[in-house]
């Protein structure tokens, strides 16, 4: 709980790092730049172009025209843009139209053609923390923006920038000319099923704060989950990941309490900090064979897990990595694996835990540190020693592990799935060698 308190809290001041990074942008951009508040709303304020853009953390009850021009101090400002956090705190907000005037947030331009500014590839919602937001209107001779029931698209209509999060409707299908979705749907409290279709290539934020969602099919251009895609989403039991997908990041499962499978394909070769953390209902997962490095974090909080299939090539566990994993009972660290920089075990209590890499000359003093000693660790013969040094249980050599494997027959009307040594699922009757099926070795003869 600690640990993730400490990790809410370095979010949360990243976030606001970044705020304070913006404003000190638009200020080196307009070195006269100024802030102001008229009728309520936060303003910045560019003398040099007569412009306005809406400042962060307005507090706004209510429905809410923003205005197309403010006047201060004598002087007449057109309001052209949103800042990316303009209406995060106002929770109350439950509509709002949009002026002709206004054509970019944050200074990104939001065109056709892409983005001009700061946040090339990516589109943050203004809206995305207004819960009771039912409706976003749009002046009709808006350059760039068109609401359709209510949502927020660009011009076009191929980008979806914002699904209000009080719409209270349980299943929305995104329309097919629909290309790039920004983090539209976060926080929306009543979505229980999202059809996306194929034609989408860019899906950024996704989902986050959707603790009803249940059902959403991700598309096959997909190559990237991005930060927190799924986080808080905790009816989610299962996603398919299309197979184009290269890269999970940040924190994307994070507290998805339901979820109980899910396949990684062989495609993803990095996954990011935590993206699978306090995921409780998640029981068996096999790491892809692209894989490199298991990230901090990557399963902490995962009480019930209770099988891992880790290949060859994996080289790193990382901090925290398995903390608070209590169910699993074996973890087998293939010799790949010789980078454990810290504690990555706390809580487990293993029967068995394998570590078959050389971990080197500067091994950690700490990595079964919290770490119940019930467990028999199973090692190299050269660094049993220095295991027995920093571990208060039972350190023995790989011998003693791989002599207890017993000669079993593999019966294929056995009906759970049985894994090579580098984690790939097999079908049919494998050939003759060393198995796992059941979180257990086997030999098929």
């Amino acid at each position: 709980n600690n640990l993730f308190i400490r990790l809410m809290k370095t979010i949360i001041i990243g976030r606001k790092v970044l705020a304070v990074i913006m404003v000190c942008l638009f200020s080196l951009m307009h070195a006269d730049a100024q802030e102001a508040t008229i009728d309520g709303l936060h303003y910045f304020l560019f003398p040099d172009t007569h412009e306005a853009t809406l400042n962060h953390d307005n507090d706004w009850q209510g429905d809410l025209v923003i205005p197309s021009e403010v006047n201060y101090k004598g002087e007449t400002y057109t309001v052209s843009g949103i800042s990316d956090m303009a209406f995060i705190q106002s929770k109350e907000l439950t509509k709002v139209r949009i002026p002709k005037t206004i054509d970019h947030v944050e200074h990104a331009l939001l065109t056709d053609e892409g983005y001009n500014g700061y946040l090339s590839d990516y589109c943050m919602n203004p809206f995305q923390a207004c819960t009771a937001l039912e409706s976003i209107e749009v002046d009709e001779d808006s350059p760039v923006f068109k609401a359709v029931d209510g949502i927020l698209f660009n011009k076009d209509g191929t980008r979806l920038y914002c699904y209000p999060g009080g719409i209270k409707t349980e299943s929305y299908t995104v329309p097919d000319c629909v290309t790039w979705i920004g983090n539209a749907f976060e926080y929306n409290e009543y979505l229980v099923t999202v059809k996306l279709p194929e034609s989408v290539e860019d899906l950024y934020g996704g989902f986050s704060g959707c603790t009803k969602l249940e059902n959403v099919n991700l598309p096959k251009n997909l190559t990237i989950l991005s930060d927190y895609m799924f986080s808080e989403c905790t009816c989610l039991k299962s996603i398919e990941i299309p197979s184009g997908v290269n890269r999970i990041a940040e924190g994307v499962f994070r507290n998805c309490s339901s979820l109980e499978s899910v396949v990684l394909p062989e495609s993803v070769s990095a996954i990011g900090n935590y993206s699978f953390s306090h995921c409780t209902s998640l029981e068996t997962i096999v790491i892809p064979v692209s894989l490199s490095n298991i990230s901090n974090g990557l399963f902490l909080g995962c009480s019930n897990l209770k099988r891992v299939v880790i290949p060859d090539g994996v080289g790193r566990v990382s901090l925290d990595a398995f903390d608070d994993c209590s169910s699993l009972k074996e973890l087998d660290l293939p010799a790949s694996v010789t980078d454990i920089p810290g504690p990555a075990f706390r809580g487990c209590k293993f029967d068995n835990l394998i570590i078959r890499g050389n971990l080197g000359l500067y091994m950690s003093r700490h990595i079964f540190d919290g770490m119940e000693t019930s467990a028999t660790i199973y090692t190299l013969a050269s660094q049993v020693k220095e295991f027995q040094e920093i571990y208060d249980g039972v350190v023995l050599p790989l011998e003693k592990y791989t002599s207890d494997i017993q000669p079993t027959k593999y019966s294929s009307a056995n009906p759970s799935t049985a894994y090579d040594l580098q984690g790939r699922r097999l079908n049919g009757t494998p050939a003759k060698g060393l198995y796992i099926q059941n979180g257990r070795k086997m030999i098929a003869k």
